[in-house]
């Protein structure tokens, strides 16, 4: 879907464009479109995996059982928790049958995850701008030697 958005978008927003220019423009925003989309699949089954591995690590979910026990004996948790929000409750039921430790290690992968693919995400669109302007700038020389 990503893909084929990209290349009807290159197509659909260069009325002035020829056919090279066109078929340009999309040839490099489809190869940017799967390179983002390779990136964001290989970085989320990646951190995946990691976190997969961690909460059935029992050394990992050791230190952070440690951790946690500071963190929940510590004044500032005590003053911010009765401030939890729905989702955060929601989300934490759904960790129900891991041990806490686990339950922390899975939000965080998860999170990772998410930054993970927000960041590449947002490289391919930058990229994409690039392309869009590189092609813009070229059917503008082409239009100005034309006259």
């Amino acid at each position: 879907m990503i893909v084929a958005n990209a290349a009807l978008k290159s197509a659909i927003n260069n009325p002035d464009a020829n056919l090279s220019e066109r078929y340009g423009n999309t040839k490099e925003q489809l190869s940017n479109s799967i390179k983002t989309s390779l990136k964001t699949t290989g970085a989320t089954l990646a951190i995946g995996a990691g976190t997969v591995a961690a909460v059935k690590s029992k050394s990992a979910n050791k230190v952070v059982s440690s951790l946690m026990s500071k963190v929940a004996n510590s004044k500032t948790f005590k003053e911010l928790a009765p401030k939890a929000t729905e989702l955060i409750k929601k989300a934490t039921t759904k960790f129900k049958n891991l041990p806490g430790s686990a339950k922390v290690i899975a939000a965080a992968g998860t999170a990772l995850a998410a930054i993970a693919a927000y960041q590449i995400s947002n490289e391919g669109a930058y990229k994409s701008g690039e392309i869009n302007q590189k092609y813009t700038d070229k059917i503008e020389l082409r239009k100005k030697l034309e006259n």
